[in-house]
């Protein structure tokens, strides 16, 4: 239980704090790994992070609703969360996120040996068709948008930013490139708009009816088998595809499918691994670096993964509680800066002067898709029209 305790309490320092992304921490264990194993065992260790990694997909939920500040799995559900916070129920988001991570959870967990009997062979057979798979997503990203020609504009501006700062000798560029787009655009924009928060609700309920929650976790888990199996689609397109399925779906049901997403995919990453030996973030990348007999430990894993995230859950709902009372506290146009401030900061230790201005041209591009009426979502061909380039 001790490296479950360490993985939650890492995981929910990098959800909490804009910028500290587990595939940095994760990247720093990898380079004290000869350290750490005169401590420890190797077990040990892929335990910490895979803990860390549950616990980060419930925590991180908690900067993109009450500041703005999203990470790249985060992002696409910025807009409904911030439309309860601008309500005075930013709390409630959180709640949504937390049932939403949770069930999907325990709904992974249910139908593990389904994947495990089947994923190996459907991989073999879906890998030669990847870049038309993904071709096909971004087509349909496009489509589904009102006005095509500023959508287009949109997608050739990200495509072009992806491709620049997704090269060998850019350190870290998902950092400020996603920071930049979904981020300090949004905050940005939020000053310019001069937005004022009304007090925040802790004690509401949430209410969740029965039908089209399970249709939404539902749709949610074979769409998130896609993305931890599939090299380039992110928790983004998975919604995309959810969202054309789930008609008319609702703010709450969307945030519950995009936490949800972002959950099954952590733990679907693990199952990657011990079938068909490949990696799809950075924790994964770095378990696969520590262990060799992933086999061995994969019940290990379903047994952290329940654990960490019950932990987190509880951690989750307690710390938007309390930050839910110091809002009412707070400037929100001075933490708005702040908040800009700090991603700047950070990106410019992490990743330098190149970073800055990746960030900077990011922050431009994320202004401009709202400005023009299209959705950010679109703009996360950044990331997956690079990768089709790279498979054609």
């Amino acid at each position: 239980l001790i490296p479950i305790a360490v993985g939650v309490a890492a995981g929910t320092i990098t959800g909490l704090v804009p910028g500290i992304h587990i595939n940095l921490v994760a990247a720093t264990t990898i380079a004290y790994l000869p350290l750490l194993l005169k401590l420890t065992t190797p077990e040990t260790i892929a335990i910490g992070i895979f803990a860390m990694g549950i616990t980060h997909t419930f925590a991180d939920f908690i900067p993109s609703t009450y500041l703005g500040a999203p990470s790249e799995d985060t992002a696409i559900s910025l807009l409904p969360a911030h439309e309860y916070l601008l309500k005075g129920e930013g709390h409630k988001a959180i709640k949504f996120s937390i049932l939403g991570s949770f069930m999907g959870l325990l709904l992974t967990v249910v139908f593990l040996p389904i994947f495990l009997l089947f994923t190996k062979n459907a991989y073999t057979t879906i890998s030669n068709y990847i870049p038309t798979i993904l071709i096909a997503i971004v087509a349909y990203s496009i489509l589904k948008e009102k006005n095509i020609t500023k959508t287009l504009l949109m997608v050739v501006l990200a495509t072009a930013l992806g491709i620049t700062v997704l090269q060998p000798k850019v350190e870290n560029p998902l950092l400020p490139m996603f920071s930049g787009l979904f981020g300090t655009s949004t905050l940005i924009l939020s000053i310019k708009n001069k937005i004022k928060l009304p007090h925040q609700k802790t004690n509401s309920t949430i209410q969740i009816e029965k039908r089209p929650f399970i249709k939404t976790l539902m749709v949610a888990l074979p769409c998130s088998t896609m993305v931890g199996f599939l090299p380039g689609v992110s928790t983004a397109q998975s919604a995309a595809i959810s969202t054309s399925i789930l008609k008319n779906l609702t703010k709450k049901y969307y945030i519950i499918l995009v936490s949800s997403i972002n959950t099954i995919v952590m733990l679907i990453s693990i199952v990657a691994l011990y079938t068909i030996n490949k990696t799809r973030n950075g924790a994964a990348i770095a378990i696969s670096q520590i262990i060799t007999n992933t086999h061995i430990q994969l019940t290990t894993f379903i047994a952290t993964a329940l654990i960490a995230g019950a932990a987190a859950a509880i951690i989750t709902l307690k710390t938007s509680k309390n930050i839910g009372h110091q809002m009412k506290k707070i400037n929100y146009q001075t933490l708005c800066i702040t908040i800009i401030l700090l991603i700047t900061t950070i990106t410019m230790i992490i990743t330098g002067l190149q970073g800055l201005l990746i960030l900077a041209t990011a922050t431009a591009i994320g202004i401009a898709c709202p400005l023009l009426g299209v959705s950010r979502n679109i703009l996360m061909v950044s990331l997956i029209i690079p990768i089709i380039l790279y498979f054609i």
